[in-house]
């Protein structure tokens, strides 16, 4: 995991928000970076040749 900067809270500072809500605001801004990072690896990836095939197939049965 990528380190978050200390003051990177401040950024979610919002009247009425608890210290709690930040650290969750940070913790689910930080799994959504992590798992960012590692579908953007997945992503770029090739399909395998049978998956591209039914990926294709679906799309011709939805006209598309």
């Amino acid at each position: 995991m990528k380190p978050v900067a200390l003051n990177h809270a401040a950024n979610y500072r919002r009247p009425g928000t608890s210290s709690a809500s930040i650290a969750e605001t940070l913790l689910l801004a930080k799994i959504g970076e992590d798992l960012r990072e590692v579908y953007r690896a997945v992503a770029v990836e090739a399909q395998p040749a049978h998956l591209a095939q039914l990926a294709h197939r679906l799309d011709a049965k939805r006209g598309r």
